[in-house]
């Protein structure tokens, strides 16, 4: 657990003030970046690892880079992945699920999903509908529970964004086509109360578990973590962010 005093904020924008010896990237004191941070991202200052941070754009607000590089970032890396296992085919014409169709990156994936034509289909509560509705003329909208839209879309969907995993991802993976894919993100409301037993974090237990079992046992699942994607794939998620900074500069998103 952390200690107090606690300064929340793990996405940081900002101003380089100052580098340390062993930094390889080519960062230079006075840029401007973006990135993540363990926490006490909201502090005036703070210290980051340069392999958490990326380049921002001097054109668009602070809370703009920082929606883009986890909530947008997460909704674009996701809809990437699946179109590469279609040889990098346009959405036009697919269906394409969100389990949470009105979180930050539901919304992000169905705007974007909806700039390339695809079909849409999402969960939100019932008061939310309308909202959701007039994000896409190609929009289905569901109650967020499985029997609620199972019986439409099961073994329909080319593409599944399941940002709830709220049993342990199998309903999202029945609704999958023979050739659809299953993105599995790592920032989830898991759909659990919170439980705990002494110093057992119950709720971390069984997120951790149904990661594990997407990432590893679940066919035409990929399990993405939009954190580890930065460190691991930096020069196609410096790509993708630049294309988003882009997008907002043009009033297209």
């Amino acid at each position: 657990k952390d200690m107090l005093p606690y300064t929340p904020g793990q996405v940081v924008v900002g101003t380089i003030e100052a580098l340390g010896s062993e930094v390889k990237l080519p960062f230079q004191i006075g840029d401007r970046v973006v990135g993540f941070v363990g926490h006490g991202g909201n502090a005036r200052f703070v210290s980051a690892e340069a392999d958490n941070l990326i380049k921002a754009s001097p054109n668009i607000k602070n809370s703009q880079a920082a929606c883009l590089v986890e909530d947008w970032m997460s909704a674009y890396r996701a809809l990437r992945i699946a179109k590469n296992a279609f040889k990098g085919a346009a959405l036009f014409g697919m269906n394409v699920f969100i389990t949470d169709g009105f979180s930050a990156i539901g919304q992000a994936a169905i705007h974007l999903a909806d700039l390339e034509g695809a079909n849409i289909y999402c969960c939100a509560r019932r008061a939310n509908h309308t909202y959701i509705q007039s994000l896409s003329s190609r929009m289905h909208v569901y109650e967020p529970r499985i029997e609620a839209w199972m019986p439409d879309i099961m073994e329909k969907m080319d593409i599944v964004i399941d940002n709830t995993c709220v049993d342990g991802y199998a309903s999202s993976w029945q609704a999958l086509n023979d050739n659809g894919i299953l993105v599995c993100l790592a920032t989830v409301n898991m759909g659990y109360s919170a439980r705990g037993c002494g110093v057992l974090d119950i709720d971390d237990m069984l997120r951790k578990f149904s990661q594990m079992k997407a990432k590893y046992t679940m066919s035409q699942t990929v399990f993405l973590d939009i954190r580890q994607d930065l460190k691991q794939n930096r020069t196609e998620f410096t790509r993708d962010l630049m294309y988003l900074m882009f997008l907002v500069e043009q009033g297209k998103i």
